[in-house]
């Protein structure tokens, strides 16, 4: 119990302070109206990797016990050390999402001069005048 607990009072705890801020991170650059496909699309995809590593895990350890299940165990550690790594390459070269930047030919709003606009002669046209270009 002694050997137990520490640890998976850790996982838990990371554990949970990950998956809000996982999904946080997943649906925060869509727009409302993608906000449920998103998150939805989110949760699939993480119970798709719960189910692959517990079968993956599974297959790995298969039947082992005694002296032998202790290697099996630090083969399954391994294998996770290398999906971890794998993934962490994988979203590494997904990249960052482009964001606008401001023109640097911009005029500032203090520089604008006041420009005099003639009348519109063709404001008085019905707007299928003006689309039609008479």
């Amino acid at each position: 119990m002694t050997d137990y607990l520490p640890g998976s009072v850790l996982t838990g705890i990371g554990v949970g302070l990950m998956l809000p801020s996982l999904g946080g991170a997943a649906t925060a650059p869509l727009p409302p109206q993608r906000f449920a496909t998103g998150s939805a699309l989110y949760a699939m995809s993480r119970q798709i990797g719960v189910a692959l590593g517990v079968a993956c895990l599974v297959a790995i350890l298969g039947t082992a016990t005694g002296s032998s299940a202790v290697n099996a165990f630090h083969h399954a550690w391994m294998f996770m050390i290398g999906c971890g790594l794998v993934a962490g390459a994988v979203l590494q070269g997904i990249g960052a999402r482009a964001t606008e930047t401001a023109d640097a030919g911009a005029v500032a709003l203090d520089e604008i001069v006041p420009v005099t606009v003639a009348p519109n002669p063709t404001a008085a046209l019905p707007p299928y005048a003006v689309a039609a270009g008479k």
